[in-house]
């Protein structure tokens, strides 16, 4: 039965892919609350599962015939683990004033060997500078930034570690950044029905609010 179900949403997110997304699966991923990549959710105290009570979740994929993936922002991860990551990701800058930069956490139960860097950037939303910003820190620094994809405005989410090279302890940290441990997942209309029966609240400030907030504060 397991199997068969994972077969099933395969093929559906395929075929929503491909543009062919069946009746079953449109039924399922329609008549949701307004989910997207770059909402933001926060959990309520009706929160059935243990692991996501007081949790504070960033949607970063949303398919209507495949599901929701998810990265939880506010889970701290344990210092041996980041420890690890630092040896093997940041070896040439272990011990550095650089990875001050850096906060770690815990994404979600999903593939926790994996992760991914969520990079927040208040000066790529502030005028006059939203449309340079990028590419002046970059320059400043001779080097070749991979923001990854703008989910929403200042807040960007990727696997490389350039961004984190761009500012010394002396300078204004107009940058942050979050490296997260494995990811959330939920099948197609599941989280939908989490949001309607009052397990999450979605935040419609959620730039604003990462910008503001660090990960600690959320």
């Amino acid at each position: 039965m397991i199997l068969f179900l994972f077969s099933t949403i395969a093929t559906m997110e395929e075929k929503c892919l491909s543009g062919t997304c069946s009746t079953l699966a449109s039924r399922l991923g329609s008549g949701q609350p307004s989910l997207h990549p770059g909402t933001l959710l926060v959990a309520t105290s009706t929160m059935p599962s243990s692991f996501f009570v007081g949790s504070i979740v960033f949607i970063y994929e949303h398919r209507r015939c495949s599901g929701s993936r998810g990265l939880i922002l506010n889970m701290p991860l344990e210092e041996e683990r980041r420890f690890e990551w630092e040896t093997k990701s940041l070896v040439s800058m272990h011990g550095n004033a650089f990875l001050k930069r850096v906060e770690h956490g815990v994404g979600g139960p999903v593939a926790q060997n994996d992760w991914m860097i969520l990079h927040r950037c208040a000066c790529c939303v502030a005028s006059p500078l939203k449309q340079s910003c990028r590419r002046t820190l970059g320059k400043e620094k001779h080097l070749t930034i991979d923001w990854g994809v703008e989910l929403l405005p200042g807040i960007f989410l990727g696997r490389d570690v350039s961004p984190v090279l761009l500012f010394t302890k002396e300078e204004t940290p107009v940058v942050s950044h979050q490296v997260l441990h494995g990811h959330a997942e939920w099948f197609v209309g599941q989280l939908g029905s989490e949001v309607k029966r009052g397990f999450w609240l979605i935040e419609p400030n959620a730039s604003e609010v990462l910008l503001a907030m660090a990960p600690q504060e959320l």
